[in-house]
């Protein structure tokens, strides 16, 4: 079931990928949508995304290592300081300011915090790993 779901989330990547490179110039210019001075919308939007996304977007950026990551093997990952955590990534990407909402949304989201091994304190979701962010669509709150 979920090799199915990587297999059309891939799919929909390549498909989308596709019709990108597809676009011709004259339609980049008319929508506004080439490179020239715009700016790709931002998952910063704290209405727009839902949380796994916001969170893989988070976890995706290198300006923010130092506070939230991956664990090397990109199945679990670990917020590493969560006072930097809640000034500097929270108010940029989500709407609430507790540690404990943060926590609330990632239960809420069937996410399950290792507690024993080489990965303790980490948390898992089979949906969520590093460099597959297409499978967050198919998680469920």
């Amino acid at each position: 079931d979920i090799e199915r779901m990587r297999e059309e989330g891939a799919t929909a990547a390549a498909g989308n990928e596709a019709r990108s490179r597809s676009t011709s110039f004259s339609e980049q210019s008319r929508s506004g949508s080439g490179s020239c001075g715009t700016k790709p919308p931002s998952m910063s939007s704290k209405h727009t995304a839902t949380f796994p996304n916001k969170l893989h977007a988070i976890l995706s950026d290198p300006k923010y290592h130092h506070i939230i990551r991956w664990l090397p093997h990109g199945r679990s990952w670990e917020v590493m300081d969560q006072n930097a955590f809640m000034k500097e990534v929270v108010p940029n990407f989500f709407s609430f300011s507790k540690y404990a909402s943060f926590t609330r949304q990632i239960t809420g989201w069937n996410f399950v915090r290792n507690a024993g091994g080489p990965d303790r304190g980490s948390y898992y979701h089979e949906l969520f790993m590093r460099g597959r962010p297409f499978l967050v669509k198919f998680m469920k709150r």
